[in-house]
């Protein structure tokens, strides 16, 4: 699959999360351990940035390089967690207790083999 990635996509995800942080540039920049006007530059997609310099904004912005550079998340491990996620969600709080029970006993089950 390919990934068409640009200076001006990237950038500008990085200043709408930013944003939604309510972050201002001079904030974000410190975290990332960057100057404001170098992260002004990439969020108006006029500066290229290293892979670290991207990774640095990601870590700052509690995101992985991987959604600011495609605008999702890429995690194939964690589709089967989401889906017991979504199970879950959707059980009353008595079968979630329930489910904790019985998920205690096969965890001491285990134990003894």
């Amino acid at each position: 699959m390919e990934i068409k990635m640009t200076n001006s996509s990237v950038g500008e995800r990085i200043r709408s999360l930013r944003e939604s942080r309510r972050l201002s540039r001079k904030d974000l920049a410190a975290r990332a351990g960057l100057s404001a006007g170098y992260l002004y530059e990439i969020e108006s997609g006029r500066r290229k940035f290293s892979a670290e310099t991207l990774c640095r904004i990601a870590e700052a912005l509690s995101v992985s390089c991987d959604y600011i550079m495609r605008g999702k998340e890429y995690f194939p491990e964690r589709k089967e967690q989401e889906r017991l996620l979504e199970t879950l969600d959707s059980m009353s709080p008595a079968k979630i207790q329930r489910l904790r029970q019985m998920l205690e006993l096969i965890g001491e089950m285990a134990d003894l083999l």
